[in-house]
């Protein structure tokens, strides 16, 4: 292949410049695998508009191309009589099918269409996925629609504790806690975070762990968190002024709309 041009990338991480031969197509030689050349063409390939298709739509599916599974559209309601839609899934189930089933590869592709769910995990684990791979501008660009809410900023669905107070409704709350006390299979969680100087609890009682489909997954997490330095939690509930006014409890009625995570080992 014969050299046509010089091209100068910038490392934003290192603050150099790259020098890097750029070569012409020759059918007898093909590029290697992961070709940066390849990877710069397929991403300049994603930014152009499809016929039909808006400059919002452009860049929405733009971003996808860079995340495993980006969810756009959220249906808080819960039922238990109702059919799971096809791609809907579950973010609980799936990540025990993913901890049995080591180097799974995302396939490359443009995730066109809308990807709506009920479930909560599978929310969660967009929003997270967001934060390490976009930077905050493109995570600003990223929409959700919320049924009962309307279409916002995914980054606005997800409020983080220390700016939630008694009248916060319709977000995933969410903050980092240790563990404060085990009672039975059940638990109570504290935030690290204070509100109004306020200390917030989440309690979780053995009758919700034995109601809940995946209580012995949410008990495995739990017992996980002594070797761990924190847990994350999110939750769709409500915060609440303790009996005495001394602290606030988060309340989740369904452990549906509860997610932990674990956190870096100590």
């Amino acid at each position: 292949m014969k050299v046509t041009a010089v091209n100068y990338m910038f490392n934003s991480e290192e603050g150099t410049k790259q020098v890097a031969a750029h070569f012409r197509e020759n059918p007898a030689h093909t590029h290697l695998q992961g070709c940066e050349w390849v990877s710069l063409m397929h991403t300049e390939q994603a930014q152009v508009r499809h016929p039909h298709e808006t400059d919002e739509q452009t860049v929405q599916r733009w971003l996808r191309r860079k995340l495993t599974d980006l969810v756009t559209g959220f249906d808080p309601r819960l039922a238990d009589d109702r059919a799971i839609a096809t791609g809907e899934g579950n973010g609980v189930e799936g990540r025990i099918r993913a901890n049995s089933v080591p180097g799974a590869q995302r396939p490359d592709v443009d995730r066109q269409g809308d990807v709506r769910t009920r479930d909560l995990h599978r929310l969660v684990e967009t929003f997270v996925e967001t934060r390490e791979r976009l930077a905050s501008e493109q995570r600003n660009e990223l929409m959700l629609n919320v049924t009962g809410v309307g279409t916002l900023k995914l980054v606005d669905y997800f409020r983080p504790l220390q700016f939630c107070d008694p009248y916060t409704r319709d977000r995933v709350i969410f903050g980092g806690a240790t563990l404060e006390g085990r009672y039975g299979v059940g638990f109570k969680l504290r935030f690290y975070d204070r509100i109004n100087e306020l200390r917030v609890y989440l309690y979780v009682s053995p009758q919700q762990i034995d109601d809940y489909r995946f209580g012995r997954y949410m008990r495995g997490i739990i017992d996980d968190g002594a070797l761990r330095k924190y847990f994350t939690v999110y939750a769709l509930g409500r915060l609440e002024i303790g009996p005495k006014g001394r602290s606030m409890n988060l309340v989740v009625e369904d452990l549906r709309h509860l997610v932990i995570m674990l956190g870096p080992l100590k």
